[in-house]
């Protein structure tokens, strides 16, 4: 009959709601379990990574192994390519050896420009950092394949990492040291990045430094009616508010400290 007809397809119905469902449902629980950042490295943009040119912050450091670009113009005119050399100088002509290792960037242009005009009258003088050294970096922990890498001078820390594979599924993305001779300089979160798109890396890297991966913290895992499903490290002092946060939801709730035996 008619009404026999219908409720079959009503069934039917029925039934592919309950296995669209279940897809959704699996497919929520799937991204729930995924760690958050756990993708960022497998996505590493190029931009990212060092470039060995002049396009450096002026506050990089300059050491041995470095080139500088100076040109004289006005009543000389000279223009050459200097490396720096290991005791730190460079020959400037009609001025001689002058040293600029240790300095920043910006300091050591001001120097050279300085050192230059007292030698010589009627003179311009244009400096410009043409590349830099490589330097050996050490990174420890969980990354995926902690060990020693070279980079090219001035890369973020965040170069090591992806050089090193990312971190690995015991390894924190949110208490990454970064150690310079025996003091930590540097505790990185990288939820600063993932979440606000803020880079919040005061220092680049240096010849010698190391980054540790230190173990991941507490997790919770979010799901439901959140942005960013997934599972993500807190700490201690952290207020349900902000984890909450962390998905893509503005709670109302009262702040109140998640406390994790």
């Amino acid at each position: 009959s008619k009404l026999e007809t219908e409720l079959k397809e009503a069934s039917k119905r029925l039934d592919k709601i309950r296995y669209d469902l279940e897809v959704q449902n699996d497919q929520n629980d799937d991204d729930s379990r995924q760690r958050f950042g756990s993708r960022f490295f497998n996505t590493f943009q190029s931009t990212f990574l060092p470039v060995n040119n002049s396009n450096l912050g002026a506050n990089y450091i300059i050491d041995a192994g470095d080139v500088l670009t100076v040109q004289y113009i006005g009543s000389r005119s000279f223009s050459k390519e200097l490396t720096v050399q290991r005791d730190g100088n460079i020959y400037l002509p009609e001025v001689g050896m002058v040293n600029v290792r240790g300095m920043a960037l910006t300091d050591a242009v001001t120097f050279l420009e300085e050192q230059a005009k007292n030698a010589i009258t009627g003179l311009r003088i244009f400096v410009s950092l043409t590349s830099v050294k490589d330097i050996n970096v050490l990174i420890m922990g969980n990354a995926e394949n902690p060990g020693l890498y070279t980079l090219p001078g001035g890369s973020s820390p965040l170069a090591l990492i992806y050089a090193a594979g990312g971190i690995d599924d015991k390894g924190t993305y949110r208490n990454i040291l970064h150690k310079r001779g025996d003091q930590i300089i540097q505790t990185i979160d990288l939820y600063d990045l993932f979440i606000n798109g803020f880079l919040n890396i005061e220092y680049d890297l240096r010849a010698g430094d190391v980054l540790i991966v230190k173990p991941k913290l507490s997790e919770v895992t979010l799901a439901g009616e959140v942005a960013n499903q997934a599972t993500y490290e807190f700490f201690q002092h952290e207020s349900l508010d902000a984890i909450i946060g962390f998905g893509g939801l503005v709670s109302q709730f009262t702040s109140k400290t998640l406390q994790v035996s």
